[in-house]
């Protein structure tokens, strides 16, 4: 940086450089005629774009050799000061450079100044929207706020006497609202408004602090756009009321979770300066600095308001129009930030995770081909223009000059600006070692305060346009803020009381240790939170460089066995592997390895690299220091190993049951519809692959599956009946049928049985599968440890076949009755988590359905015997939706004018007649129910959309249609998307319960099944498997049963206020009948308020090498206040009268009688 002095005056073609709003790129000029480019080579500034980040394809351009400028649009960017800090800050751009070439790894490298303007590297074209202004300021980003100032403790007094109403009001609520938006996750913060006397705006938080998290600022800001105007402004009570506030905060907790006390009171104007209120509160420490901001144009006194803050160690800003109020706000951050620079302190501040702003602007669009990922490991499947979830490490840049030039003024110690730096959060979760926290096993990250950097439970996006030609991912609500106790789940205790999270006094409080929770435990899920089970963990945590936490959590007794390996020579025989790579090449086998990194440095892996670093070595005996030695042996073993399973696919087994199965293609004779090997010049080892496919399918069976626990995944045959089936088990112990096949092992459950759930789009039984999988150990199967696990995926239509076969014909002399009989019985095949794999329903009605729904009564009774026991599961990451009410019309349609009334009389007339004759065809009288009939089919290719609403209704060219009759539906239009808490009944199998009960052969007659303790069913467990089979009674009708619904309780967090005639509650994309209840604003309430309580107390006891720094009003020395805004006032002042004496001796000179 060249050296910072004062400013001076400069021209703007003295400084050099690219300003990212106004410039063109490579891009922009394709799309240009030569007469055009022309005209633009001599006005704007062309940025050569030639690069890109090198962890993904396409994106952004990028300028590797420039940084350029970004200034604020209200900002003028020839200012002066804009000039000269752009000048000073030029050298910044080789430094950029150096540190690129010092750390490959590096992204956006960036300064923030204190005037506004950013400069950043690489180059780049600033985002465009012709649609929006650009609002972006960067002394508002939280990176920015969070490295200039310490933590923040800030009581806001808005003063909602009658003289504040109208626009004065409208701008008072601005300025409250922006003021919100620049606290951190480490500040506290309470709004009083006050008139005659004065009230918290939200009663919940009466008389305390409440921590700064996006759920409490939304609330806050929601609360505050009710507000009123009225009455007069007592003051006294207000100020007064503040003051013992910060006191009562400050006996109850420790003088450090009290960081930066403020006071700001937003006013149109102050009758006098209320001294003795700040002599008796604050004086002479002044320990709480106080910021006044008056609102108005036309105010006819600011003297007392200015006082109050200059005397208070604060600063006075005056805002007089809407416009301001942005520019305005971040003037407190300026003052704030003097402790820090006046001490010298240098420290370095992480920011809680967020989208970098250019892909935040964009569009993440979903990949053709690929499955959706809504976690932060979402790159491979969308494709957005920026970096995606990211951290920043920011610090403060100070004026630090101890001398200065015979002209110049001795430096003020204050703030220049902030520089940093963007970690990309799915470049930290590559270091996860996958492979050594084994299945079950994960790790994650979070804040000092216990919100979410990572983990395999956080969801920040929701997606927007299911079934369209045109998917998009959207943000959560309230994804930057999700908290320890929202993906972390205790069991709930049985009397429903909310109770402090065990972890987070660990976690956040200490800088390292360990945790079991073996006596309180988790509640774990899979499958899209269709399934849920309790497990016991360990967790063990570090302190990262105060940036965050790292934990690894396992499963308890976890990790007690470590396979060995062969010795290096051993190896040699695995380097050659010709004949395993030919079948590759011949579709006799395919493999692939998981994308965990086993050599730092490298972004993919592949086979080929890892047969690199083997031959290094065997023939050296030495690898990379930055390999995983361990990692990369047991995947040479396990691709030794599992070629064992090769071979028998390709017809080598040996033992009897195998070659009776496969006795037609183990012969010379040729098979119908299987290539004859004598006669197509095929190989015999391919007619055999062939054969054993033939014979797959035959049975339903599609790909067969072996997948080891270092990554390693062998597959033989027929394309999968699962899309996008390799995206989805890539990473086998992360995957849904190894972790199924894991968990059962531990009950017992040796062949695991996963059916797909279906989604609200109907889909056929033809189109579902099951997934058959058992774990291959080492040692018994009932101790040993899992190595791999062993699968194949079949059709439901298959299985339902085999539930026929066994069960539709008499196979003892005394039946009478077979699952042949649906009048009489109902029988099921249900798994461990109450979902049916098969039923004696002939068109496979209910398949992959949960029970409860297909056969509430039968469930109720399963629950009441114990035989499946329920876990509510909450999800605190729910996604509402909010939807217009059934009446659109305000109450201030009343007092419409004449005019305006006819004109919208006028404005519907038009409208019903252009959809009259949008709707009436007299071809849709005999042709529409063909139309549906293939609506499915062709509705992409005709109208481009394609949407399903959870109730059988469809958009079919933006008209809403019943899926069955064709006809048109009406449905309440989706204003909106809100965060909302969900409450689900998950249910899982206790084996002990069914088995116990076996004994029972018979049913009792019909009265006493409906009686209260009644039983209408028998069930067996189907050995050694995670499968129930129940018959049920069918002749039996009673009508009153218990609903045990699985769907989904839903719990609104937002406000469920009306306005505009919207309905503000946010309702679900589950049908009308789900069972589900809503907080009352009472437990809402003692939910936050438990959660503020357990944050202060946290910060109140953490070790004094685990609090983030603090330096505030006790820490400044300077004595004289010359920032508060006085001076620039007076200023101000002086230049409108001067302004106002040369517009009389103008009009004077022009008219001297």
């Amino acid at each position: 940086m060249k050296r910072y002095g004062p400013y001076r005056d400069i021209g703007f073609r003295e400084v050099d450089y690219y300003n990212a709003k106004k410039v063109v790129i490579d891009q922009d000029l394709s799309q240009m005629d030569a007469a055009s480019k022309a005209e633009i080579d001599q006005t704007i500034t062309y940025l050569e774009t030639n690069s890109y980040w090198p962890f993904k394809r396409g994106g952004l351009g990028l300028n590797q050799d420039n940084s350029s400028i970004h200034v604020p649009t209200n900002i003028y960017d020839k200012s002066r000061r804009i000039l000269n800090g752009v000048n000073w800050t030029t050298n910044l751009t080789q430094q950029f450079i150096q540190n690129r070439k010092v750390d490959p790894t590096l992204t956006w490298q960036y300064f923030c100044s204190s005037d506004g303007f950013l400069r950043v590297y690489p180059g780049m074209q600033w985002p465009r929207d012709a649609d929006k202004v650009d609002t972006f300021d960067c002394r508002i980003r939280k990176w920015y706020i969070q490295a200039a100032t310490s933590p923040k403790n800030i009581l806001i007094l808005l003063d909602s006497s009658g003289s504040m109403k109208g626009l004065r009001f409208a701008i008072a609520r601005s300025t409250v609202s922006k003021i919100l938006e620049t606290l951190s996750d480490e500040d506290y913060f309470n709004v009083l408004q006050f008139s005659d006397e004065p009230n918290y705006v939200d009663e919940c938080f009466n008389d305390t602090l409440m921590p700064a998290s996006v759920d409490n600022v939304k609330r806050i800001q929601s609360k505050i756009d009710a507000l009123d105007a009225q009455n007069f402004a007592n003051f006294e009570k207000a100020l007064t009321k503040a003051f013992e506030l910060f006191r009562k905060e400050q006996n109850e907790y420790s003088s450090h979770y009290l960081c930066n006390k403020a006071i700001m009171l937003i006013t149109d104007g102050a009758p006098e300066n209320f001294d003795h209120i700040f002599d008796k509160f604050n004086w002479p420490n002044k320990t709480i600095r106080v910021f006044t901001f008056l609102i108005g144009k036309e105010v006819p006194e600011n003297r007392q308001t200015k006082w109050m803050a200059c005397v208070n160690k604060g600063k006075f800003t005056h805002i007089s129009t809407r416009a301001d109020v942005q520019e305005n706000v971040q003037k407190y951050i300026q003052v704030l930030s003097r402790p820090l620079a006046i001490n010298k302190a240098g420290h370095k501040v992480w920011s809680p995770v967020y989208l970098d702003y250019v892909t935040e602007q964009g569009e993440i669009l979903v990949n053709a081909g690929k499955p959706p990922d809504l976690g932060p490991h979402f790159e491979d499947s969308y494709t957005y223009q920026g970096l995606g979830l990211i951290l920043t490490i920011s610090m403060p840049v100070y004026d630090r000059r101890d001398t200065v030039g015979p002209k110049e003024e001795m430096p003020k110690r204050n703030l220049l600006g902030v520089v940093g730096t963007d970690v990309r959060i799915n470049e930290l979760m590559k270091l996860i070692p996958t492979f050594e926290l084994g299945v079950n096993g994960y790790a994650f990250a979070i804040t000092n305060h216990g919100n979410i950097v990572f983990h395999p439970d956080y969801r920040p996006f929701y997606p927007e346009g299911a079934y369209r030609a045109k998917q998009q991912l959207k943000v959560r609500p309230k994804y930057n803020s999700v908290e320890l106790s929202e993906v972390e789940l205790p069991v709930p205790s049985e009397d429903g009381t909310t109770k402090a999270h065990p972890l987070r006094h660990y976690f956040v409080r200490l800088r390292s240790g360990g945790h079991n929770m073996t006596t309180i435990p988790v509640l774990t899920h899979c499958d899209g939170m269709k399934r849920a089970a309790e497990r016991q963990q360990e967790y063990h945590f570090q302190d990262i460089e105060n940036a965050f936490r790292l934990v690894f959590v396992s499963p308890k007794n976890h990790g007690n066995f470590k396979p060995s390996v062969p010795n290096v020579s051993n190896f040699k025989t695995l380097l050659d592997m010709e004949k395993d790579m030919n079948i590759e090449t011949m579709g006799l086998d395919n493999f692939f390895i998981s994308n965990w990194i086993f050599c730092e440095g490298e972004r993919k892996n592949t086979f080929v690299k890892l047969s690199t670093h083997l031959r290094k070595l065997v023939e050296s005996g030495k690898i990379q220091n930055k390999c995983n030695r361990y990692h990369m042996e047991r995947l040479a073993v396990d691709f030794n190993v599992t070629a064992q399973y090769v071979m028998a696919w390709l017809g080598e087994g040996k033992t009897g049951s195998y070659r009776n199965l496969y006795a037609e293609c183990l012969t010379d004779k040729p098979l119908k519809g299987v290539p004859d090997a004598k006669t197509t010049n095929l190989s015999s080892r391919y007619h055999k692959r062939e054969c054993f496919k033939y014979t797959h399918e035959r049975y339903g069976i599609g790909k067969i599956w072996i997948g080891t626990a270092s990554g390693l995944t062998r597959t033989f045959g027929a394309g999968p009946f699962v899309p996008h089936w390799e995206d989805k088990n890539i990473e086998t112990i992360k995957s849904l049928y190894y972790k199924r096949a894991v968990d059962g092992m531990e009950k017992k459950y040796y062949y695991v049985y996963t059916g797909t759930i279906p989604s609200a789009r109907k889909e056929s039984a033809e189109n579902l599968t099951i997934t058959m999988s058992t774990t291959l150990t080492l040692g018994s199967q009932a101790s040993g440890a899992p190595m791999a696990v062993a699968a194949f995926n079949m059709r439901y239509s298959a299985f339902n076949d085999h539930l026929a076969r066994y069960t539709f014909k008499c196979r003892e002399a005394e039946c009478h009755l077979t699952c042949n009989d649906t009048q009489h019985v109902l029988c099921y095949i249900v798994d461990d988590n109450g979902y049916i794999l098969a039923n004696n329903n002939p068109d496979y009605n209910g398949t992959g359905s949960f029970l409860g729904s297909q056969n509430p009564r039968l469930m109720t009774q399963l629950i009441r015997d114990k035989i499946y026991k329920g876990l509510k599961l909450t999800d605190y990451q729910g996604i509402c939706y909010i939807r217009a009410g059934n009446s659109q019309e305000s109450s201030s349609s009343f007092i419409q004018n004449p005019l305006r009334i006819l004109s919208r009389f006028f404005f519907w007339i038009f409208s019903e007649i252009a959809m009259l004759l949008s709707e009436w065809n007299i071809l849709s009288h005999f042709t529409f129910g063909r139309v549906w009939g293939s609506l499915e089919a062709r509705v992409e290719e005709e109208c481009g959309d394609w949407i399903d609403d959870s109730e059988a209704k469809y958009i079919y060219c933006n008209f809403v249609v019943n899926s069955t009759t064709g006809k048109k539906v009406f449905v309440q239009k989706v204003l909106d998307f809100s965060s909302c808490i969900q409450s689900l009944m998950r249910y899982t199998l206790n084996k002990n319960a069914l088995i116990s009960q076996e004994k029972r052969r018979f049913l009792p007659d019909c009265a006493k099944q409906c009686s209260e303790e009644g039983r209408s069913y028998e069930a067996r467990w189907l050995n050694k498997t995670n499968l129930v089979f129940i018959v049920w009674d069918a002749t039996c009708d009673c009508s009153v049963f218990e609903d045990s619904s699985e769907e989904p309780e839903h719990e609104d967090s937002s406000s469920t206020n009306s306005k505009d005639g919207v309905s503000q509650t946010a309702t679900t994309t589950t049908t009308p009948s789900d069972s589900g209840t809503t907080h009352d604003d009472a437990t809402q309430c003692q939910i936050l308020l438990n959660f503020a309580n357990e944050l202060k107390n946290v910060d109140s006891t953490r070790t004094p090498n685990n609090r983030t720094l603090c330096l505030d009003a006790t820490n400044e020395l300077l004595k004289d206040e010359t920032t508060c805004g006085q001076s620039a006032a007076f200023k101000s002042d002086q230049y409108s009268l001067i302004l106002v004496l040369l517009l009389l001796v103008l009009r004077t000179l022009r008219d001297p009688h």
